[in-house]
């Protein structure tokens, strides 16, 4: 079995649960249509909406959400690794697909530190791009 393969299995797995999850709240939502109701103040010219009749948050979905999540961001980590060994580099414990909130974390994981300490150190940089 090949990296590729592995990142298919967990991609697979982690679609297998997004439809779960899809499925599941769907089918909640359906069963239970929430209403809108809205009143308007002639005082102050406001708005106000109340929203009834809606459904509970089953505690299941928060798990399959972060089993998803996992599978995903696992995917991900394989497929950094595998691009590592490509290029005939030697994968570390830094290494890992980047998530980053600004262009400062994306330098301070990637760009700034060296090779060994980059998440995306010995990658081709055709494919960090």
């Amino acid at each position: 079995m090949t990296a590729a393969d592995d990142i298919g299995l967990k991609l697979s797995r982690a679609e297998q649960h997004l439809d779960a999850l899809s499925a599941d709240i769907r089918a909640v939502v359906e069963d239970n249509a929430a209403t809108i109701r809205a009143q308007h103040n002639i005082l102050d010219d406001s708005m106000t909406a109340t929203i009834e009749n809606v459904p509970q948050v089953r505690r299941e979905w928060g798990i399959v959400l972060g089993d998803f999540l996992h599978n995903t961001r696992s995917a991900l980590d394989h497929l950094v690794c595998a691009l590592v060994t490509t290029s005939g580099g030697t994968v570390s414990a830094s290494h890992q697909f980047p998530i980053c909130a600004s262009i400062q974390q994306w330098d301070q994981q990637v760009t700034s530190p060296t090779p060994t300490k980059s998440r995306l150190g010995y990658i081709d940089p055709a494919h960090v791009a």
